[in-house]
This record gives C-alpha cells, structure tokens and sequence, in this order.
C-alpha cells in the first residue's frame, strides 16, 4: 500500500507549514496501529500458545492484562481500544476452552494506572486519567491484582482508576451516557456543522 503525502504550503522554518509537516510526521500512522496489535494481541497469543502445554500440566492459572477502554470509547483511542478488545475477547474464549484442563484464564480489565506509557499532551492526559479520579500507583494495583488472583478469581478482575465506575455503568447504564461521558472534554462535545 502506497504511504498517504501531504503538501503543506507556506512552508518556511519555524513557520506554520514546517509545523504541520513535523505534526504530520509525527501522527498516528498504519505502522504504529500494526505495532499495538502486534504487542497487545499477537504478543499475548503466542507466547501463551507457546506456554500452555505447561499451564496445563501444572493445571495453573494464565492471566492477560486488558483495559477498560473498550468500555468506555475514549476518543482518538480506538487502535488501543480494539486491541484491548481483542486481548478481553481472546482472553474469556480462552478461559472457556482450558476449563476442562484445570487451568484457570483471567482477564484483569485494567483502568487508570500512573506509568509511563503514554507521552504528554492532553489526549494522552486523559487516557492517563488525569481528568478527575487519580490513577493507581502501579505498586498498589500490582498488589490488589495479586490478592485477587491468590483469592481464587477466576474471571475478570477491575482494578485502577474508574475501572469499578466503568465496570457498573457499562452494566447498568445505555452506551449512549458512556459515550457523552467520554466526549466530554475532548472537544467532540462542542463541534457543531
């Protein structure tokens, strides 16, 4: 597939033109979207592919890590939402077919939680969870995850901020509130045509 080009014209240094040129530069592109689901999906399959044989022999527990993003449709997230989606959906099938051996698969559907992973600017703020609840310490939440998994959880576990809100209103409410929950703040709530 051909790379998508842009001309921007008016173009001198430190001009708007080299600053829509260095901002297309740096978007969100294919390869990008690729890596995501080559880490978030592909990475977890094979290498539980590659370690069943031994989860089912000491009839031990596999756990997949997910978010709460696909819950939610957080605007401009959607490559990271889907391959969370994907990780949740590969992960409870997965729990179905190894029951019969003794193994248990959970999904722990993870919400905010203060890392590094995303970069600054005010999209990343907000899937960060800086716009109200504070995120979990990454320590706390480690913590909590391992309680619940040496207490016998056997599904899905929430853990990090929003998740329990985010677990209650997506199993309580329409997904059109979520929805105007997760616009908010985004400027998707204030676009008119």
């Amino acid at each position: 597939m051909t790379p998508k080009t842009v001309l921007t014209t008016g173009y001198s240094a430190g001009g708007i033109g080299s600053a829509l040129a260095e901002a297309f530069k740096k978007a969100w592109n294919t390869h990008t979207a690729k890596s995501m689901y080559e880490m978030n999906v592909w990475g977890m399959f094979r290498v539980t592919q590659a370690f069943a044989p031994l989860v089912i022999a000491a009839k031990g527990t596999i756990i997949n890590i997910s978010s709460i993003s696909p819950c939610v449709h957080t605007p401009w997230m959607g490559v990271y939402t889907g391959s969370k989606a994907a990780v949740t959906a590969i992960t409870d099938t997965l729990r179905l077919e190894l029951a019969p051996f003794g193994v248990k698969v959970v999904t722990v559907v993870t919400g905010a939680v203060n890392t590094n992973t995303l970069s600054n600017g005010e999209i990343a703020a907000r899937a960060r969870g800086e716009d109200g609840t504070p995120p979990m310490e990454p320590s706390v939440y480690a913590e909590k995850v391992v309680a619940d998994i040496l207490q016998g959880a056997n599904w899905q576990i929430w853990r990090g901020g929003y998740a329990s809100i985010v677990r209650f209103t997506s199993n309580w409410f329409p997904a059109s509130i979520s929805d105007l929950m997760s616009a908010r703040g985004t400027g998707l709530d204030v676009i008119t045509i």
